[in-house]
């Protein structure tokens, strides 16, 4: 992608489509997503820990304070109302479940949110605020995909490596990206 292109303004009337992996989980499969090539796509990598966002291979890596503003976010994302963007994040953690909540809140074109809700074992804290934040997004009207973890376990091979098990979350988020781009043009 052009450096011109970076922030995904629009060429050729080619609609860009800026996909925002929020947290540890986003930003895991913003990883898959980027090796697969979605092609107008601009890759962002938000998250509290700069570490994390190294590693992320986002082509905006944007590390924000836990108590950043909605205006900061948008500031690192240089969001417009014309932007198509696609969210991304597992819930239960802090950053996926506050950031994706700030952004279901005040980003104006949201083709659809991707929301990984927690495993059982992760506790009954992580399972609350993860539905928690489905309700928010229900409440705000935004479109989202929620992908339960446990049920890909329960249906998964009990020699299923958890690594193979995500691997098969993040091919079906990539599968529904193309679709919806499909639907776009």
């Amino acid at each position: 992608m052009n450096k011109d292109n970076l922030f995904g303004k629009k060429t050729n009337n080619t609609k860009i489509i800026k996909i925002i992996g929020c947290g540890g989980a986003g930003i895991k499969t913003l990883k898959y997503l980027k090796k697969h090539e979605i092609s107008d796509a601009v890759f962002f990598a938000v998250d509290y820990d700069d570490t994390l966002l190294h590693t992320s291979g986002a082509d905006v890596k944007i590390c924000l304070n836990p108590n950043a503003s909605a205006e900061e976010l948008h500031k690192g994302l240089d969001l417009s109302d014309d932007d198509t963007v696609i969210i991304i994040a597992g819930l239960g953690g802090n950053a996926g479940s506050e950031l994706v909540s700030v952004l279901a809140k005040s980003v104006k074109n949201i083709a659809c949110c991707y929301v990984m809700l927690p495993y059982l074992f992760d506790g009954f804290p992580r399972t609350n605020k993860a539905n928690e934040v489905c309700e928010i997004l229900s409440t705000l009207g935004v479109k989202t995909e929620v992908i339960d973890n446990n049920k890909f376990l329960d249906a998964a091979p009990k020699n299923m490596l958890i690594e193979q098990m995500h691997e098969g979350i993040y091919n079906m988020i990539y599968n529904s990206i193309i679709k919806l781009k499909e639907n776009m043009q």
